[in-house]
């Protein structure tokens, strides 16, 4: 070997340069060896604790799903949960279209027809004193009623006396309304046989009839059109 500082060559089992006197150390191929040993090992070691701590080659916990499995699941679990909650949703209630279906729109108060000119009589039968003559409105709530005149049974006392009765029942109280809450029903009738009549019924047991004018005979689809729309919003 040679001498690491003077570079004289040196003897095997020598411990110091005979030129310069310079230590000789240890042998460079057995240090690196052991060196190189040592070192695999360590690597060795820390790759395996690599493997074993965070490497596909761990074991998993028994009893326990690899992690992405148990993520997995509980996505499923989740997704399962929408599903209870969403057949929850049908068992419990109606969509909000079906259940909005069938029920009538809140009143607005808005003026649906205007039926023209009509004239009043108590009662459902086929004939009956004039107790108003006037205009029919139908509205979403209501029937009014707006009169030119009021009863005509004064004219029983002649005719001076009858028009002033019937124009200062009218002055008095111009405007009849029936509200739908108070109404039980509506149909047709017939006024002397012959002329169509709308005949409300009234929840107090009391009924009105109307006798469309100014149509002659065909009064007919005047007063299905006012039934009709009036039965809709009872």
């Amino acid at each position: 070997m040679f001498c690491r500082h003077c570079g004289a060559i040196i003897p095997d089992d020598s411990r110091f340069c005979p030129q310069c006197g310079t230590q000789v150390l240890t042998s460079t191929a057995g240090t690196a060896g052991a060196t190189g040993a040592t070192g695999g090992a360590g690597w060795q070691q820390g790759f395996g604790q690599q493997q074993a701590g965070t490497g596909p080659a761990a074991a998993p916990t028994r009893g326990a799903a690899p992690q992405y499995q148990q993520g997995f699941g509980q996505r499923q679990a989740s997704f399962g949960q929408a599903q209870a909650g969403y057949g929850q949703q049908q068992a419990g209630a109606a969509p909000q279209y079906q259940q909005g279906f069938g029920q009538r729109a809140a009143a607005t108060g808005a003026l649906l027809l205007d039926a023209g000119k009509m004239t009043r009589y108590n009662g459902k039968g086929p004939i009956g004193p004039v107790t108003g003559s006037g205009t029919l409105y139908i509205y979403d709530d209501r029937i009014e009623y707006k009169k030119t005149s009021g009863d005509q049974r004064g004219y029983m006392l002649g005719p001076i006396i009858g028009n002033l009765i019937a124009r200062e029942g009218a002055r008095k109280n111009p405007v009849d309304v029936y509200y739908f809450r108070d109404i039980a029903s509506v149909e047709q009738g017939k006024y002397a046989g012959t002329l169509a009549t709308m005949v409300i019924h009234k929840k107090d047991g009391k009924a009105v009839s109307f006798v469309p004018g100014g149509r002659g005979f065909k009064t007919g689809d005047i007063v299905q059109k006012m039934c009709a729309l009036v039965s809709q919003y009872l």
